[in-house]
């Protein structure tokens, strides 16, 4: 198949430039998502690697070969919409086969395509619908049979499953990720939900303002977050964070209440630690801080506990088949959980 290089891509709307530099390689068969909030300039950058979009300056190539100047039926590439795209008036079969109808293919290559494509996808009962007699799922299998049909280098994503409700699109990202398995197809794939971008990626590109954040494995952005920003946006709860001031190996919280750890800081940090980290006890112990329970949220499989240290808000995630304290509750903080970053920058400490 083919790898993708961004060179120092750069783009800018009259004197707002959005993306700064970005710079990205994306091995062969490699799955990558581009996360981040609304206006981080992830689908601008997917729209420049499909040519929809004209870059500033930089380059893209495409399975070695420079595909920056060239218009994005000569990329070698599919893309999958939000809105999916397709053509309302024509029936699945023919949404399937356009692409191949419009380069003039043999009929009897088509109809094997299209066979295929839809037998994978297991649309074939669906060829003679329109997409107006289809469910959101099964658009969404149209939209990527039709990418299929085009056999690209890379597949382009860009937030393709936001329209779906929470039990179709945990369905079709296993779908997703499986095909593209299957496939063996290279695919850049834009979401703002750190769900899909945890359990689809090979690697993860956190995006804030047109910047990278942070490339990595999802589990080595979710267990070192490069930054506070990052820290905040992965992991559900979000990560408690903490300003604290340091006294030797003593972390002093905002209450007075004093935590002792093993390394060495100076002047004031922001201290993190996951809600599922923390351990809450019904008795005080070596190390442990008080804790105030607020509120609990009951979710079935655990239970997401408000509390405060002080009047620190802190949150926690606890088993929900072990029983919470009652008269009083403490927290213990493990050392090899916690976090530390640069309160004026925000950048991890070392």
């Amino acid at each position: 198949m083919a790898s993708i290089d961004i060179r120092n891509l750069r783009k800018k709307f009259g004197d707002l430039e959005v993306i700064p530099g970005f710079s990205l390689h994306a091995e062969d068969r490699e799955f990558i998502s581009l996360l981040g909030p609304s206006g981080c300039g992830k689908s601008t950058i997917l729209r420049i690697v499909a040519g929809l979009e004209e870059l500033t300056s930089g380059d893209v190539v495409i399975a070695g070969r420079n595909v920056t100047a060239l218009e994005p039926k000569d990329r070698d590439i599919a893309m999958v919409f939000q809105n999916y795209a397709l053509y309302p008036h024509k029936s699945v079969f023919e949404n399937l086969a356009y692409g191949l109808r419009i380069r003039k293919r043999p009929e009897d290559e088509i109809r094997k395509r299209v066979t295929e494509v839809s037998e994978l996808l297991q649309i074939q009962q669906l060829l003679q619908r329109r997409p107006a007699q289809l469910s959101g799922g099964q658009q969404q299998r149209v939209a990527m049979g039709r990418a299929i049909m085009r056999e690209p280098a890379a597949f382009l994503f860009d937030e393709p499953l936001s329209n779906l409700d929470a039990k179709l699109r945990n369905h079709m990202r296993v779908e997703i990720r499986q095909l593209q398995q299957r496939l063996g197809i290279t695919t850049l794939y834009v979401t703002h939900d750190q769900v899909e971008a945890m359990t689809m990626s090979d690697r993860i590109v956190v995006l804030n303002h047109g910047m990278i954040e942070q490339i990595g494995k999802p589990l080595e952005i979710y267990e070192t977050p490069a930054s506070i920003f990052v820290a905040t946006f992965i992991g559900s709860p979000a990560m408690n964070l903490v300003r604290v001031r340091t006294d030797g190996n003593a972390l002093v919280f905002p209450s007075g209440d004093r935590l002792s750890v093993e390394r060495q800081l100076q002047g004031d940090v922001v201290l993190g630690i996951r809600p599922e980290r923390i351990k809450l006890s019904a008795s005080k112990s070596e190390n442990s801080l008080p804790f105030e329970i607020v509120l609990v949220e009951e979710l079935g499989a655990q239970k997401i506990i408000h509390g405060r240290i002080g009047a620190t808000e802190m949150t926690v995630a606890f088993p929900e088949d072990v029983p919470l304290p009652t008269n009083g509750a403490s927290v213990s903080l493990p050392g090899n959980y916690l976090h530390f970053f640069d309160p004026e920058s925000g950048k991890r400490l070392a």
